[in-house]
């Protein structure tokens, strides 16, 4: 499984983990995961799992189609229509083939209705491991998707879910009989970027590139540009700082992904409004150009609408960034975990947070050096490794 991927972050380190099982695998399986589209990747996966094979599927529609097909004649639009549809399911109808000699099929999120049917279809018999994204399940609304991800989830052997609550959610959402197959694992982030820097390491060249001066405490707000990180709700309540700290501070805006120009634009204003110094963030970043932003930022705020287990608070928490999260997210986990961040009850209490984050900013260098410390022994890949070896066995124990 290698390549590009829409969740690369993910999806590597999971391999990663895998591979550091400590008892090998003798199961073959086909992984089904969010894929760069157009980009249908085949391999032996003894190299990279550390079990007998792994097919790694694309399936996503190309959403860019309709935009280059415009000048072309009806016919050719029609076709290449159909061509679109039914390209993500030839990589399907290969595995189909092969399901005789297939032990086990993970399906790593809850998809679209088409991709449900083919899974159900193809592979009737077949033990299947579902693992539930946060945007799967706590952003769908749809009634007719709710329906064929509820028999995704019944058809399935195993279902894994990140936290405790998050497990909740799903019982309330599609029923308690799926108690007894569900199963807590996470999928680590990429931390060995941010672990392999020193704990004092603060990204200089990060501030000669966007000419921040050293003076200033660098200030992460959310993840990307989707409306759902509460940006507005956030600067609203950052505009009441004292003059002392809102000078003190430069604000780090993510918004390559996930947002639109006009929200875009609506969040430089109410910043511009507020008379912040800040950055936005709105071109591509290399892996390089990540670890450089988590080793960078002082302090990450983030408090969206609903999330699962977020990578980039965990890479936030291993770089040593002080994080002022929602409360209302499914973070137990971490708290067992024992690391060490602010909560918020809503948006509007991130300002009288970060006044007390940054009043004892130097003072609390020992919670950000714990949760370092807490980082490796969390994501230990040895650790998530025997989890997901673990369900793999239990699954395949059902054909």
């Amino acid at each position: 499984m290698h390549g590009k991927s829409m969740t690369r972050q993910i999806i590597e380190p999971f391999i990663s983990q895998l591979r550091a099982n400590t008892e090998p695998l003798e199961i073959e399986v086909i992984a089904a995961g969010l894929f760069e589209p157009g980009k249908s990747q085949y391999s032996d996966g003894s190299s990279q799992f550390g079990i007998d094979s792994c097919i790694a599927i694309d399936f996503k529609k190309r959403k860019s189609l309709s935009r280059t097909i415009e000048k072309k004649t009806l016919a050719q639009k029609i076709g290449e229509r159909i061509k679109s549809f039914h390209q993500p399911y030839r990589s399907l109808l290969n595995a189909w083939k092969m399901r005789e000699s297939v032990d086990l099929f993970h399906c790593q999120g809850i998809f679209d209705a088409r991709f449900t049917n083919y899974v159900l279809k193809a592979f009737p018999a077949i033990p299947l491991v579902v693992s539930c994204w946060g945007s799967d399940v706590l952003r769908t609304h749809d009634i007719r998707k709710l329906k064929h991800q509820k028999k995704l989830l019944y058809r399935a052997n195993i279902v894994t879910v990140s936290s405790p609550e998050f497990r909740e959610i799903i019982l309330a959402k599609f029923g308690q009989k799926l108690r007894s197959k569900i199963r807590i694992t996470q999928f680590s982030p990429t931390l060995d970027g941010v672990l392999s820097k020193s704990e004092h390491y603060e990204a200089p060249n990060f501030r000669e590139k966007y000419s921040i001066s050293e003076k200033k405490y660098l200030i992460g707000l959310a993840h990307n540009g989707h409306k759902d990180n509460q940006h507005l709700e956030l600067i609203e309540s950052l505009g009441q700082l004292s003059s002392g700290k809102k000078e003190s501070i430069h604000l780090i805006v993510p918004m390559t992904y996930g947002g639109k120009p006009l929200y875009q634009r609506e969040v430089e204003d109410s910043l511009k409004k507020h008379h912040f110094d800040f950055t936005i963030l709105d071109s591509f970043l290399t892996e390089e150009d990540v670890v450089e932003l988590r080793c960078a930022i002082q302090v990450f705020i983030y408090a969206p609408i609903t999330d699962a287990f977020s990578a980039t608070v965990s890479q936030a928490l291993a770089a040593g960034s002080e994080c002022i999260l929602g409360s209302w997210l499914p973070y137990s986990a971490r708290v067992k975990a024992g690391f060490l961040y602010t909560e918020i009850d809503e948006p509007g209490g991130v300002c009288e947070a970060l006044e007390n984050v940054l009043t004892n900013f130097q003072s609390e260098k020992s919670r950000r050096e714990k949760n370092r410390e807490c980082s490796l022994a969390f994501f230990s890949k040895e650790r998530l490794g025997n989890e997901w070896a673990s369900v793999y066995r239990e699954a395949a124990l059902a054909r």
